[in-house]
């Protein structure tokens, strides 16, 4: 899934009828699911305080933060409601609020502040979408003022980080609006005209040289050896070992380095020739 068309979509509800409520990723509310999912041992009962038993039969999308991520990664639109399973088999899984902070922690680390437009943003107990110049769209309840899938144009400071999704294919090129360093190579009737100087960062393919970054872990092309720590005299940013092979595993694309003979993931790498 491109960038665009997740945080299109996440727009989409937010401009629809949508509530907030735990456990739910837009699936009908009827009364059945309402006590089904209401008599879970992690929620027991919460959603009562909110007060949306009214929209009860009414073709609302009812959502929680971290379920409204994954029903939107996984293929939910308003014309599309999924069901459990096709709800998590999202590339991130059926991960909650923590997971997806050490997740987006681990995916980059960004301020929020300069997410791009599909980024995940995460803190302690909430998730949202980045919509890019500061925007960005969540599920939530605040305090009965607003309520369901809403966008917001400040106090993205609120969170803690932010990072890449797995699953969305991020365009990383230059777009009108964007502002780039430039080289002056003419200036015409008071314009300036010039060459971009680009960062674009190399292709990780087989025969690439890569170094690994500080506290990089093995990926899953081993399951055996999968999240180990990678010692430090290899991973430490300076370390170059050739790529023998790629594949994806667990949603991530994965390089296996032919000198230490370990899958890493292509986020702790870095193209150096």
């Amino acid at each position: 899934m491109r960038d665009e068309d997740f945080a299109r979509v996440a727009e989409d509800f937010a401009n629809s009828f949508t509530c907030y409520l735990y456990g739910f990723w837009g699936q009908k509310l009827t009364r059945e699911e309402y006590n089904r999912v209401n008599a879970l041992p992690a929620i027991h009962g919460e959603n009562n305080k909110f007060g949306n038993q009214k929209y009860i039969g009414t073709g609302v999308f009812p959502f929680d933060c971290i379920c409204f991520l994954k029903a939107d990664l996984a293929g939910a639109t308003l014309d599309r409601r999924l069901s459990y399973a096709q709800m998590v088999s999202n590339p991130m899984g059926d991960i909650n609020n923590e997971d997806f902070l050490a997740l987006m922690q681990r995916n980059g680390n960004i301020n929020p502040k300069n997410a791009k437009r599909g980024m995940g943003l995460a803190t302690k107990g909430h998730a949202a979408i980045a919509l890019g110049n500061g925007r960005w769209v969540d599920a939530n309840f605040i305090n009965g003022k607003q309520n369901g899938v809403m966008i917001h144009e400040t106090g993205i400071e609120q969170f803690t980080c932010a990072g890449r999704i797995p699953g969305i294919e991020y365009s990383d090129g230059v777009k009108v609006g964007d502002v780039i360093p430039m080289t002056v190579t003419k200036i015409e009737n008071g314009i300036a005209y010039g060459e971009a100087k680009v960062d674009v960062s190399q292709e990780i393919k087989v025969g690439s040289k890569v170094t690994i970054a500080k506290g990089a872990v093995s990926g899953g092309g081993n399951p055996k050896y999968a999240n180990q720590p990678i010692l430090s005299k290899y991973a430490n940013g300076k370390y170059i070992d050739t790529v023998a092979e790629i594949g994806t595993f667990d949603g991530e694309q994965q390089a296996r380095l032919a000198g230490i003979n370990t899958w890493v993931a292509f986020k702790y790498l870095t193209v150096v020739g």
